[in-house]
């Protein structure tokens, strides 16, 4: 009975040493295995798969708290060899994979792995301005060296700083338009891409979003008043809060059509899309909308239902 009881406890220890991390005694002076120093940037934790020392797929993951600056990461204890993938996570969301080949042997029984990423880009930030607000000016949040930017719209119409560190791109009067506006940065390492959609809007469309109207065929935003009347809108004589006022123009151009925010006798607060007064902001999804002043004369009729 004994000798059952002894022989499974070797059993016993056999297994746990076959699963173990590894110790100096498994991998001495780096001839089955080396020990892992990581140095990292940016990343809140490296995951770390490979196979030990005894061919067993072993998992490690470093946890770092700073996420801004780089730093150092010794893994002492554990044996690692041949090919090992190590992904650094980082706070904005994205992931950067990695793959080395570590030695069975070498004189050292460190092996360091350079984990410094790509630039790692959290966010781009677009502002409105220009004309109407058609403009969108964009910048971006970047960790890490950048050597080359890379800035692109779709159906803008003229851009400029395209490979600088900010970017202009100017949209037609006359349209609505989603565009998807991307950024590639690149350094000696390699190269991250993100994007971020804006909306740029005319009058009619801001509208039209506020209340969720359908798309209508009535050309000009002067001509309004009767799709609005055909949507459950009735024409009063006089303002009121978020009332849609419908504009015409001395030039006889397309009018305009806005929300009222407060008036006078003879002036209005609009709140709408495409004014020629900024700043702007983003609300209804259009991202040129702001507030400014009319004058009272120049309206056909308010709207509200």
């Amino acid at each position: 009975m004994r000798k059952l009881i002894l022989a499974a406890l070797a059993a016993v220890v056999v297994s746990l040493a076959l699963f173990a991390p590894g110790t100096a005694n498994d991998a001495s002076a780096g001839s089955n295995g080396q020990q892992l120093e990581v140095y990292q940037c940016y990343a809140s934790s490296i995951k770390i798969v490979g196979k030990n020392q005894n061919n067993v797929t072993a998992t490690y993951t470093i946890t770092n708290s700073s996420k801004t600056g780089c730093s150092n990461h010794p893994i002492s204890g554990w044996w690692w060899k041949g090919s090992v993938t190590l992904t650094s996570a980082f706070a904005n969301g994205t992931k950067w994979t990695k793959t080395v080949n570590v030695p069975v042997s070498q004189a050292s029984n460190w092996y360091k792995v350079n984990m410094t990423p790509p630039p790692v880009i959290n966010s781009i930030t677009c502002t409105n301005g220009g004309s109407l607000g058609r403009t969108v000016t964009c910048t971006s949040s970047i960790l890490g060296s950048v050597g080359s930017y890379s800035w692109s719209a779709s159906g803008s119409d003229s851009r400029s700083g395209a490979t600088s560190s900010t970017f202009k791109a100017t949209y037609n009067q006359g349209k609505t338009v989603t565009s998807t506006i991307s950024l590639k940065a690149c350094n000696s390492v390699g190269c991250t891409t993100k994007s971020k959609s804006v909306t740029i809007c005319e009058c009619v469309a801001y509208v039209q979003k506020v209340f969720g109207l359908p798309n209508g065929s009535f050309g000009c935003a002067s001509n309004m008043g009767s799709y609005l009347q055909q949507n459950g809108f009735r024409k009063v004589s006089s303002p009121s809060v978020n009332a849609i006022a419908v504009f015409k123009w001395p030039d006889n151009t397309c009018g305009h059509a806005g929300l009222v925010r407060s008036w006078t006798t003879t002036s209005l607060v609009i709140r709408g899309a495409n004014q020629y007064k900024g700043p702007y902001t983003t609300l209804s999804g259009c991202s040129n909308v702001s507030d400014a002043s009319y004058s009272r004369s120049a309206v056909i009729g308010y709207y509200v239902r």
